[in-house]
């Protein structure tokens, strides 16, 4: 627990940017199956919407998980120093 408040005291920003990012790729988890379960119980008219939707959100969600990945590691990087023992 005091890892976390070092971290979040440390660098407030980052931890936040990371946080609201990790709350978007929940989202777009959620609307990503959302949009499969669509798929797979509605007729085929609105096939391309759903496809485009699907694109949107994997592409949304992929940038977001690689947004927080190097989030961590700055953060990692940043407080490697002063986390050894």
């Amino acid at each position: 627990m005091n890892l976390i408040w070092f971290l979040l005291h440390a660098s407030k920003v980052t931890v936040a940017i990371a946080a609201l990012t990790g709350a978007l790729n929940g989202a777009c988890s959620v609307l990503l199956i959302a949009s499969i379960n669509k798929a797979l119980s509605s007729n085929s008219t609105e096939s391309n919407q759903l496809m485009w939707s699907f694109i949107g959100l994997a592409i949304v969600l992929w940038l977001g998980i690689s947004t927080v990945a190097k989030l961590v590691s700055k953060i990692w990087k940043y407080h490697r120093n002063l986390l050894q023992v």
